[in-house]
């Protein structure tokens, strides 16, 4: 039942799959530039309570790291607080009155409130009295007037169609001395702008147009809303391609309309990695400084938005700094640079690597089904199941694409072990154990470096789409090879022969007297396979212990990438023990469960590769050294219960 000509079809697809993991690993490490943008906000509230000057603060955040700051839209009410704006009361005047401290910051609000329906042009008069006059132009208008007085006596002013209390949350754009401010710092401009139900195509130009004349180089948008959102997104998003700027897209901040504005802006993505000001408060610096680092290096983040940490001691400034200091050293040990941010490139990979990956995903689908349930298939059936493939990888663009993804991360891990014969004694059952789980995460690898292949565009790189069926890779072969071993149908002469194993074994399972200890085994076996599904995917329904979050912080100091728990505590030392007590001819009963749960740590290591926003230069270290811990783990343990063994025979 070799089919040669599928082993060539699935040596071919291996090879264009480590042409796209090349090519891949190429484009990241040449983007190695990451940002760190300050809150605004907060530098102006450590101005105020330190009473040093804003700029001062800009200059000393520079000197320690920062690249950026983040300066939020101010709106009517900011004003207001700040001094700018002021009520004026005339009891007899039909309309409620405003006076601004500047003849420029009447123009910023005429600006700001253009897109108001009914907002009429500005009026300018330069004789006075001008207030009297300008007032008495504009009493025939609803709403606010807003007037100042220019420098030659006369005043300027125009008034705003809406209520006072809708006035007062209008939103009047960046403030431009801040902006200012932070271009002589030496710093870029993050803005932060937030969506309106009365966003308009006008209102969107004119804000990202604003923001880019102020010297924003990249936006990222306040609230759960982009700009633009629901109906306008493709407007936001062709502005900020014509203005030039750059799309921050915050992780795990599930803001509405992301997803789709990333798409329509692949190549001006930056990935943004923040922590809420709720979180920060139960974080310590350190854990602060190691949060941002490990975002970077796992899931290419690109630009960190920090928020100060509070309690930095005695003097906060210099605290501050000291802060900004630790994060920018602690990037770059970890081999980065710090300065302005940009977007990930494609890898321009050829069609024709997604077709022969995807045909290949396919073949190697039917290659395990043939060896699982003894199926005799023509050659005929190989070939059509690539072509297949290659049609689904071509005609099915991306949704396609993922399809045969999944279909490589269910067959590979599986047809490792129907291809291993692991039942006979061996001298050796260390060195025999070593060898075969070698191989078959070796199997597991090639799965993962066709998914990676089938996954290698800048949509997956930004996490704009990703790898579907999670949960499914990782059941599916744990099932397969319990099915398999336990049932007797791997490598059988024909399906009838395969039938009839099954019917035997089933009249035996059935036949075989529940015990308690066999229904506690059958109940931990369960829950185990519960917990990891539960803790598997891109939102685990289960989060991660303090404990175990201690034992990671641990193994990312003292390692060049840290394994994941479940391939290095649970499946490869599970799958050492089961293979080595096979070669040994021990504990027999133990051997189909050990090998169900080694299937868990090959998943697992599928599963690595297929967070495509993962750097594939953590990934690959991350598996080796999950294998080695787990086999040393496996080992001693085979060491321990062999030594019980012979001492009970004894």
């Amino acid at each position: 039942m070799l089919h040669r000509v599928g082993w060539l079809l699935v040596a071919a697809g291996t090879a264009v799959s480590l042409l796209a993991f090349g090519a891949r690993w190429r484009v990241e490490s040449l983007n190695k530039r990451v940002g760190i943008a300050l809150d605004g906000e907060q530098l102006l509230q450590v101005s105020a309570d330190t009473g040093v000057d804003f700029l001062q603060i800009l200059h000393q955040m520079k000197r320690a790291g920062a690249t950026a700051v983040a300066l939020h839209e101010q709106k009517v009410e900011d004003l207001f607080a700040s001094g700018q704006l002021s009520w004026e009361l005339y009891p007899k005047f039909p309309a409620p009155v405003v006076r601004a401290g500047s003849v420029q910051i009447v123009e910023r609000l005429h600006k700001a409130t253009s897109g108001i329906r009914g907002t009429p042009a500005l009026w300018k008069t330069v004789y006075t009295p001008s207030r009297k006059k300008l007032l008495d132009t504009l009493r025939a208008n609803k709403g606010v007037l807003v007037y100042a007085y220019t420098d030659t006596g006369g005043a300027v002013g125009f008034s705003v169609p809406v209520a006072p209390a809708v006035f007062a949350q209008l939103s009047v754009g960046i403030d431009p001395v801040m902006a200012k401010q932070v271009s002589a710092a030496g710093m870029s401009l993050v803005a932060r702008v937030a969506n309106s139900p009365a966003a308009t195509p006008t209102r969107i130009h004119h804000t990202v147009q604003t923001a880019r004349r102020l010297g924003a180089e990249v936006v990222v948008f306040s609230g759960d809303e982009v700009l633009g959102f629901r109906t306008l997104i493709p407007v936001t998003a062709e502005v900020l391609r014509q203005q030039g700027m750059l799309y921050g897209s915050v992780e795990f901040g599930k803001q509405k309309g992301d997803q789709r504005l990333s798409r329509l802006l692949l190549d001006r993505v930056v990935r943004v990695h923040s922590i809420t000001a709720a979180e920060m408060s139960g974080l310590s610096p350190s854990e602060v400084v190691e949060r941002y680092t490990r975002a970077v290096r796992e899931r290419n983040i690109r630009l960190c938005y920090v928020r100060l940490p509070s309690g930095l001691g005695e003097e906060p400034l210099r605290g501050a700094a000291q802060f900004v200091y630790r994060l920018r050293q602690s990037l770059q040990e970890a081999g980065y640079r710090v300065g302005a941010p940009r977007p990930f490139q494609s890898p321009q990979l050829p069609m024709w690597v997604w077709w022969i990956a995807g045909g290949s995903a396919l073949v190697a689908g039917v290659l395990m089904l043939e060896r699982l349930m003894g199926v005799r298939l023509s050659t005929w059936v190989v070939v059509g199941a690539f072509f297949t493939g290659v049609a689904l990888a071509s005609a099915g663009g991306e949704t396609g694409r993922k399809g045969c993804a999944l279909a490589a991360a269910i067959a590979f891990p599986c047809l490792g072990f129907l291809v291993t014969d692991w039942r006979r004694k061996h001298r050796s059952p260390l060195l025999y154990a070593l060898g075969a789980s070698a191989a078959l995460t070796l199997f597991s690898i090639v799965g993962g470096a066709h998914v990676v292949a089938l996954l290698a565009s800048l949509p997956f790189m930004v996490k704009a789409n990703q790898f579907a069926g999670i949960k499914l890779a990782h059941l599916l072969p744990v099932l397969a090879v319990g099915w398999g071993y336990a049932l007797g149908t791997v490598n059988v002469a024909s399906f009838t022969e395969s039938r009839e194993r099954i019917r035997q074994r089933w009249r035996q399972m059935t036949d075989y007297p529940v015990t308690v200890g066999l229904a506690v085994a059958v109940l931990l076996a369960g829950v185990l396979l519960a917990l990891v599904l539960l803790r598997t995917g891109n939102e685990p329904g289960i989060g991660v212990s303090a404990i175990e979050m201690k034992m990671r912080v641990l193994l990312e100091q003292y390692l060049l990438a840290r394994p994941r728990t479940k391939e290095f505590l649970v499946g490869h030392p599970a799958l050492i023990l089961g293979l080595a007590m096979s070669a040994a001819g021990i504990g027999r009963r133990a051997w189909v469960v050990l090998l169900m749960v080694g299937a868990i740590g090959q998943a697992s290591v599928v599963n690595t590769l297929c967070h495509i926003h993962t750097p594939l230069a953590l990934s690959i270290p991350r598996i080796l050294l999950g294998w080695i811990l787990g086999a040393i783990i496996g080992m001693l343990a085979f060491v321990a219960i062999r030594w019980w063994t012979t001492r009970v025979q004894a």
